[in-house]
């Protein structure tokens, strides 16, 4: 939309009796959403606007969570997509055994990543895009 400068966006639980549990985001707004806020019904979001500067996903949500920079599975075993584009290094927690697909993509200003021992799995162009990423520290990567 252009000429507004903060769409309101609202998602509908239900559309014709069916449960709405994807977003995307980005497709529509993404050069003009800063906040996302997640209910409970969302399970997937496909897009994640480049300027997102804060992120929030309803307590009650059994699907996903967020440490406030990125998105994870509920019980944080999957690091789904790094929602913050503008980080210059990010920890990814110990519970995390999988990075996805495209899930740092276009963190241009990514320098620094730590990747736990707990990674066993990391999906196709999980950096994609991540032009100045210089230092990735994966523990006990032997594996």
């Amino acid at each position: 939309i252009k000429g507004v400068s903060t769409p309101n966006i609202v998602n509908p639980n239900i559309i014709e009796g069916i449960p709405v549990t994807t977003v995307s985001i980005g497709y529509y707004f993404g050069d003009q959403i800063e906040e996302i806020y997640l209910p409970s019904n969302i399970a997937i979001i496909d897009q994640i606007p480049k300027v997102t500067k804060k992120i929030e996903i309803s307590e009650q949500n059994p699907y996903l969570s967020t440490d406030g920079i990125a998105l994870y599975s509920k019980d944080k075993t999957k690091l789904i997509k790094v929602c913050l584009k503008d980080i210059e290094e990010y920890e990814i927690p110990d519970t995390v055994v999988e990075i996805g697909k495209g899930a740092f993509d276009e963190c241009e200003k990514l320098k620094e990543v730590t990747i736990p021992s707990s990674v066993k799995v990391i999906k196709e162009k999980a950096f994609h895009e991540c032009k100045k990423l210089k230092i990735v520290r994966w523990y006990n990567a032997n594996r």
